[in-house]
């Protein structure tokens, strides 16, 4: 019995690592510029962190951010580590310091969870290519880009969480109230 367990667990590890993959993916091919900057990782692997409060979907961004770094164009393992030192920041973050599940802390989580992914990136490509931080940092369009990239991912995680908190609180079965009988009222 435990054996199928864990065979289950395994499989549905997987299967969850492919569908954000596969995610991804969609986004950065199907969708337009704007929609296309969706960092579809860090909304997802916050999301499970948020509702589950819950360490262990960190240990996704290592078969995630690997099964994407196939397709990248940079460097093998820049943007694997860029995710597991900005998550592990935030949900540092989040598990000490801002402990309430506010819509405020939400996008400030995402905010800041895609200001350390693109800094600690940018670090990191600088270190790999032996670029000058001016370099790096002089396009305007990079700028935009992340302008964008925070701005979509915050909203797409702010959407999710509203909608989920609003289903969860919808559907679930505590506030069903059962009288001292037993029956429901």
């Amino acid at each position: 019995m435990i054996w199928l367990k864990l065979i289950w667990y395994i499989l549905k590890y997987c299967g969850l690592v492919m569908l954000i993959c596969a995610f991804y993916m969609f986004t950065l091919n199907f969708l337009g510029y704007p929609l296309n900057t969706v960092n579809i990782p860090i909304v997802v692997i916050l999301w499970l962190m948020i509702f589950s409060a819950d360490l262990r979907y960190l240990w996704l961004v290592i078969p995630v951010g690997f099964v994407l770094e196939t397709w990248s164009v940079g460097s093998f393992g820049l943007m694997t580590l860029s995710l597991i030192i900005s998550l592990a920041i935030v949900s540092w973050i989040f598990f000490r310091v801002f402990t309430n599940r506010s819509v405020y802390i939400i996008v400030l989580e995402t905010i800041l969870a895609v200001v350390i992914f693109r800094i600690v990136f940018c670090i990191f490509l600088i270190i790999i290519s032996d670029l000058s931080w001016s370099m790096a940092m002089a396009d305007a369009a990079l700028w935009w880009a992340v302008g964008y990239e925070i701005l979509t991912t915050t909203s797409l995680l702010l959407l999710a969480y509203l909608s989920t908190t609003f289903l969860v609180r919808y559907f679930r079965p505590e506030y069903i109230k059962l009288n001292t009988k037993g029956n429901y009222v």
